[in-house]
């Protein structure tokens, strides 16, 4: 505010701007310079030009802040993954028990993890779909654990054989990131044609499976008990309706008897 009367303060004017008489220009018609102006202009065009970016900047950031869509797949949730694999692995080895990627996914919220509303058979298919290669001491792999989540949230490649999908997927792959190590590339993405390789997905079929089959049992046992009982109320109604039929003449006999005893009781009336 007010820059311009500092501006002209700071100008050279003759016989104006004196300076002070115990300065060594006390003899000189004025103190000031003619630099003061673009100084000055430069000065007050840069700033304001820098405040009102900056301050443009700060709304723009506040609104995409309160404008993200978070149930869209970012950067932000691989921070939440990372944090909570080290939960799990605590000295940074890279690698986890398969039976702990359940529990691990279902504390991580949605779109990368399942939530922790997520039942275990939901969780437990999902994870039949990312097929993350396991290791001989049971455990997988940090790059194919995440791979395989952000692939199976985002759909790459996930429809159709699994083996024609991976293979498709490491073609694009070799074409994109034409430097990624055959090693690297082996862990995200197993190669196709290796039937006896144990997955993480073949695991957890093999999981449902028994589960299902556990269930089916269970259903067709609880089934045939109640098949029981039913045949046995039936055999039971059956056998008292047949009682009733064979005591039907007793009892309509001593029905009779009992009505003409009653009507005997009963004398004709006296008339006069």
């Amino acid at each position: 505010e007010s820059w311009q009367n500092i501006m002209l303060d700071c100008s050279y004017r003759a016989y104006e701007v004196k300076c002070d008489a115990r300065s060594d220009d006390a003899d000189k018609p004025s103190c000031g310079n003619d630099i003061a102006f673009p100084y000055f202009i430069s000065f007050y065009v840069l700033c304001s030009f820098l405040i009102i970016n900056l301050f443009v900047a700060v709304i723009m950031d506040n609104f995409d802040y309160l404008t993200r869509d978070w149930s869209i797949l970012g950067p932000h949730h691989l921070d939440e993954f990372i944090r909570l694999w080290s939960e799990y692995d605590p000295d940074a080895k890279g690698r986890i028990k398969h039976l702990d990627v359940v529990t691990l996914l279902r504390k991580i919220s949605p779109p990368l993890g399942f939530g922790k509303l997520c039942p275990h058979r939901v969780a437990c298919k999902r994870l039949v779909s990312m097929n993350m290669p396991l290791n001989s001491d049971g455990t997988v792999l940090f790059n194919a654990t995440l791979f395989a989540v952000v692939r199976t949230s985002l759909k790459i490649k996930t429809e159709g054989n699994i083996d024609e999908a991976n293979a498709s997927l490491r073609a694009v792959i070799k074409k994109i990131w034409k430097r990624t190590s055959p090693k690297l590339l082996d862990q995200v993405v197993p190669p196709p044609g290796v039937d006896d390789e144990v997955t993480v997905g073949k695991f957890y079929a093999t999981f449902l499976i028994q589960d299902y089959f556990r269930r089916f049992k269970k259903r067709k046992e609880q089934e045939m008990r109640e098949g029981d009982k039913d045949c046995h109320n039936t055999v039971t109604l059956q056998a008292g309706l047949r009682t009733l039929h064979e005591a039907g003449p007793e009892l309509k006999r001593a029905i009779s008897g009992n009505l003409e005893e009653l009507s005997d009781d009963n004398p004709p009336p006296m008339h006069r």
